[in-house]
């Protein structure tokens, strides 16, 4: 879309090079993605004010984020003002917003779904509940304010089995309230569901197959993922999908366990005393419910419900102490204000959320500098979280991203940084590149078992020169993101694991007497003279002192056995890291590559050193 070269319903040539090129298809299942209006939502809006005021992308999005995390707060709150609980609306809507999870999901400048996916459903049930219980006259504004808010949520989030779980609620609920279809109803029905027939068509199959993998843990697989079942899940790496104890559940929504009980306590009570009101809620609660079944993302969704269970117990409460209602202003008016300073103690008591961009000014900066400094056709290899960002900064293609990464390109991409072979680093870039998913799928309907691809791939059998400029790129993210990195990369087929990558990064030290080392934040002691690692539980001992100072590296092999340190200097000088390593990760490209910029010249040229924000290398065309 930028600069006429994205176009609805064409494929996205930049993501996942180069099956965007080639197209890749299994059966009837396209394996490359495309530009599409539903689920792309973020993109369309940034992109019509970039076109109507001229600002750029990176301010549109520094203003955006909280413009729109904060209209959250807007239907969560009239909607318990209009059921008599204002109180109720106002907590609700400061918990949600205020949640771990969903400040961690809205941070600064982070263009996600999530910026809205609280507000359009509590919209959409705020419209529903409205057009349910409000008098005759309005309601067929209200059957078009639902309609064109599923149009919206639909084009924004792209997820039909949602829309048409919450456009059932509308009609159930209605059906139960009024209790009589007239040909009025059947028009405001139709105002509601007809507009939404050219995507809810596929909502029930996806309804079903949702409810089967995150309710039941029968995952309804595709014919990719059934294909594909051989290479690791790349999944479990991903944070927000991992499955959280009741417990962590509970702090995610109040940062104290026992007001999330009491909050959700007090939301099932209001589900009781006004089972009509709440049906249009029911469905993003049982997405919330989902917290403790499946995904951390899921909380969420539950927190809401504990805020408003929490203010709505506080709101009958105060029914309770008192009938007059110039009194119950008053109380109501105090727990709003109370409400006020809890938001603040909740806010200021998640000391783990620091809100920062994604991608920092000194990264982009050098993803420009591959926009500037290679040719236009160029790919870029690297692991997925920066994908995006690579394409709008340095409009080069990625052979893989957020998108993309459950197939076997993420694995071969681990693959390459965690082995020690600069050869089979080559080779394996050199057959994805050429051949993309097509040949892996290929090889695998023809019989050929996943581990002897992966020998076939790093013994040369599929060797062929790379046509596309590719480079290798490595940022500082990736050290404390490369236990998984490598685990993948290390992944036994047989055994079904790998080994996870051990680099660490102190951030505090600081030398307290000669040879000595202390790291506080990790509370170990370096000794130097003794060549051990001092730990609470003993001592440590170093195999291997590695010392990079500008060009030179100087190795010193000590034992046969133990933990290695590199001391390495940034590129500007500016500062010494102190590392400390695991010997098989010590040896892996990555390591060599990146934290001591030592490779091997027959495949690989450094072409940006900019240690430990981004370093760059072009990979050879052949050898």
């Amino acid at each position: 879309m930028v600069d006429g070269k994205f176009r609805i319903g064409e494929p996205d040539k930049m993501r996942f090079y180069p099956d965007g090129i080639l197209k890749t298809k299994l059966k009837d299942e396209k394996l490359y993605p495309e530009y599409t209006i539903s689920g792309n939502g973020p993109s369309l809006i940034v992109y019509a004010i970039h076109k109507i005021t001229g600002l750029s992308f990176e301010r549109i999005t520094w203003y955006i984020v909280y413009i729109l995390t904060s209209l959250t707060i807007i239907p969560i709150f009239f909607y318990g003002y209009k059921n008599d609980s204002p109180t109720a609306g106002i907590i609700g809507a400061l918990i949600a917003t205020n949640s771990p999870l969903f400040l961690a999901r809205t941070n600064l400048m982070r263009l996600d779904h999530d910026m809205l996916n609280l507000f359009f459903p509590f919209t959409l049930a705020l419209f529903s509940f409205l057009f349910t219980f409000e008098r005759d006259k309005r309601r067929l504004l209200y059957a078009v304010l639902c309609s064109i808010t599923a149009i919206m949520y639909y084009i924004w989030y792209g997820h039909s089995n949602i829309i048409l779980v919450q456009i059932s609620a509308i009609i159930i609920a209605d059906l139960i309230v009024r209790r009589k279809i007239t040909k009025k109803e059947l028009t405001e029905y139709a105002i509601i569901i007809v507009p939404q027939l050219w995507y809810l068509y596929e909502g029930p199959m996806s309804l079903y197959s949702q409810v089967m993998t995150l309710v039941f843990g029968i995952a309804s697989k595709t014919s990719s993922e059934k294909l594909f079942s051989e290479f690791p899940n790349i999944f479990m790496s991903i944070s927000e999908l991992q499955k959280l104890s009741p417990k962590e559940v509970l702090e995610n929504l109040f940062t104290n366990p026992y007001f999330s009980v009491v909050g959700l306590i007090g939301f099932v009570v209001f589900i009781f005393q006004r089972w009509r009101e709440s049906i249009f809620l029911l469905p993003i609660f049982a997405i919330g419910i989902l917290s403790f079944k499946s995904g951390a993302r899921f909380t969420m969704y539950l927190a809401p419900f504990a805020g408003f269970g929490f203010g709505y117990l506080l709101d009958t409460l105060v029914r309770y102490i008192t009938k007059d209602e110039s009194k119950q202003d008053i109380l109501k008016a105090f727990l709003s204000f109370s409400t006020l300073i809890l938001s603040v103690m909740v806010q200021t008591s998640i000391t783990n959320i620091v809100s920062t961009p994604k991608a920092y000014s000194t990264l982009v900066a050098d993803m420009k500098w591959i926009k500037d400094n290679t040719p236009a056709q160029s790919a870029i290899w690297t692991w997925w979280d920066y994908g995006y960002a690579f394409n709008l900064y340095s409009e080069r293609a990625n052979v893989h991203d957020g998108g993309s990464q459950s197939t076997p390109k993420t694995y071969f991409v681990a693959r390459s940084f965690a082995v020690s072979d600069p050869e089979k680093g080559w080779l394996i870039s050199s057959f994805i590149t050429n051949y993309g998913l097509k040949r892996v799928i290929d090889l695998l309907q023809s019989g050929v078992k996943a581990k002897d691809i992966v020998e076939k791939v790093e013994k040369g059998n599929f060797k062929k020169p790379i046509g596309t400029p590719l480079y290798w790129v490595f940022t500082g993210d990736l050290i404390d993101k490369f236990g998984w990195i490598n685990y993948f990369g290390t992944y036994n087929f047989k055994t079904k694991d790998g080994t996870p990558g051990k680099i660490i990064l102190p951030r505090k030290c600081y030398p307290i007497e000669k040879g000595k080392i202390f790291c506080e934040d990790i509370g170990v002691e370096i000794d130097l003279a003794k060549r051990v690692i001092n730990v609470a539980s003993g001592t440590i001992p170093i195999r291997k002192l590695i010392v990079k100072i500008g060009d030179i590296i100087n190795e010193d092999f000590i034992n046969d056995k133990g933990i290695d340190i590199e001391i390495t200097d940034t590129k500007d000088g500016s500062r010494t890291l102190f590392l400390i390593l695991d010997p098989q990760q010590t040896e892996s490209l990555f390591n060599r590559m990146f934290i001591l910029r030592k490779y091997d010249r027959r495949f690989f040229e450094l072409v940006l050193d900019d240690f430990p924000v981004m370093v760059v290398y072009r990979v050879k065309e052949n050898y």
